[in-house]
């Protein structure tokens, strides 16, 4: 009798041990580890500045670009939002990036028209080519400095 007691306290300790396993510590690991992955992925983007440019490219920039591959008779280049934070826009020839160009926060003679009209933008762009007077070919190669001021100003 002393064994039975004996068999059936011991099957039901090993009941409560083995079948009613602990799970709160597994989930708290598995959302630390998630966290974790987000920060590694985080970290990954803002690295490698993956993380794209809030800049909308305006009508302006796109028929300057236009206006650029009609001169020269093929078309070559194209623009996209900057795939750098600090940049407004990516200059491509033939898909080869070229030049970014364009301070994210700075202004340009396109949003100087928006937010305070044409007479004010003239001036901007007026002082801009008085600040800018880089050469535009340097090293037999246009310079992104000619970027900026074709199709931002």
């Amino acid at each position: 009798m002393a064994v039975d007691i004996l068999r059936q306290t011991k099957q039901s300790i090993s009941s409560q041990v083995f079948i009613q396993p602990t799970y709160p510590n597994l989930i708290i690991l598995s959302n630390q580890f998630f966290l974790f992955i987000v920060f590694l992925f985080i970290l990954f983007f803002y690295h490698y500045n993956i993380i794209m440019s809030n800049y909308i490219i305006k009508q302006y920039s796109y028929d300057r670009i236009k206006e650029l591959n009609n001169k020269i008779g093929k078309d070559w280049y194209s623009i996209k939002v900057s795939k750098n934070k600090s940049k407004k826009i990516d200059v491509f020839n033939q898909d080869k990036l070229v030049a970014q160009i364009g301070a994210s926060g700075m202004n340009d003679y396109p949003s100087y028209i928006l937010s305070k009209g044409k007479t004010y933008a003239d001036e901007r762009r007026r002082l801009y080519y008085l600040r800018h007077t880089t050469p535009d070919i340097k090293d037999g190669e246009v310079t992104p400095s000619w970027y900026a001021k074709y199709l931002l100003w």
